[in-house]
């Protein structure tokens, strides 16, 4: 597996090419994540073997959240659950 820091400076450039023409469009944040949606499903189809998607999702939705919450929260330490 190539390093976190390669898929972090990728990350970028690939938003900018899902999200720029969506905007440009007049798109709404649903359309962006309607997107996205293919785009993962595309990958899962790609790169997930047969059978092993909800194990994958649940992990790779784990490492989201645990991301947005660094993102949003910072050094705030949360006392629940969303």
């Amino acid at each position: 597996m190539l390093g976190a820091q390669l898929h972090n400076d990728v990350a970028p450039a690939a938003l900018k090419a899902l999200c720029g023409p969506i905007i440009e469009a007049g798109g709404t944040g649903t359309d962006l994540l309607i997107a996205l949606e293919s785009v993962v499903a595309g990958a899962f189809v790609m790169a997930v073997r047969l059978g092993g998607d909800n194990i994958v999702l649940d992990l790779m939705f784990e490492r989201i959240r645990e991301r947005l919450a660094d993102e949003r929260l910072g050094d705030l330490v949360p006392e629940g659950h969303a």
